[in-house]
């Protein structure tokens, strides 16, 4: 379910209100409710951030780098080149167009080399990396679940990376206390 629409979207500030309001309430339930929201297609506009952080949602995960505030919320971005669909899904070609100039599906070896990539990088540098994987993709292949698997043992060879949830890294950015 999109909970809005993204950056071309031309619909009234009402209706984006309307929207977002249905969503939420779609989405919430008794024991949890949504607190951040990755657009399909990796972005939003300035006035999408500010309908999230005025519903109460405490991060927004849109392309880009470098995890910051803005409009009271935690922006923490994500790149193409970790997220698993990049790689494996044909209705991704255009990026991988974009970033390896072929529309091609790329191999697992390739995929593997990016997520080894990513945590060296966070290793040398720090900074804020995000990781997006797809359950539906993983589950299609015995080759993505064993990069996968492999992704997390190194994840948990290595004291020296903070491993949490979006929402626990808002939380942290943004200054408020974790909720129970």
């Amino acid at each position: 379910m999109k909970l809005l629409v993204t950056a071309g979207d031309t619909r009234s500030g009402r209706q984006k209100q309307h929207i977002t309001r249905s969503s939420l309430a779609a989405l919430s339930s008794a024991t949890a409710t949504p607190v951040g929201f990755c657009p399909p297609g990796g972005s939003i506009s300035d006035t999408c951030a500010e309908l999230l952080a005025n519903h109460q949602l405490t991060y927004v995960s849109a392309v880009g780098e470098g995890a910051k505030c803005s409009h009271g919320l935690a922006l923490l971005p994500f790149r193409w080149t970790e997220v698993d669909a990049l790689y494996f899904e044909p209705f991704m070609s255009q990026y991988r167009e974009q970033l390896y100039g072929s529309a091609a599906l790329k191999s697992l070896e390739e995929w593997a080399t990016a997520l080894k990539s990513v945590i060296q990088q966070a290793l040398d540098t720090g900074g804020y990396y995000s990781v997006i994987f797809h359950p539906y993709l993983l589950s299609e292949d015995e080759g993505r679940r064993e990069v996968f698997r492999e992704f997390l043992r190194a994840l948990k060879a290595t004291d020296d990376l903070w491993i949490a949830p979006c929402r626990d890294i808002a939380e942290h950015l943004l200054g408020t206390p974790p909720q129970q």
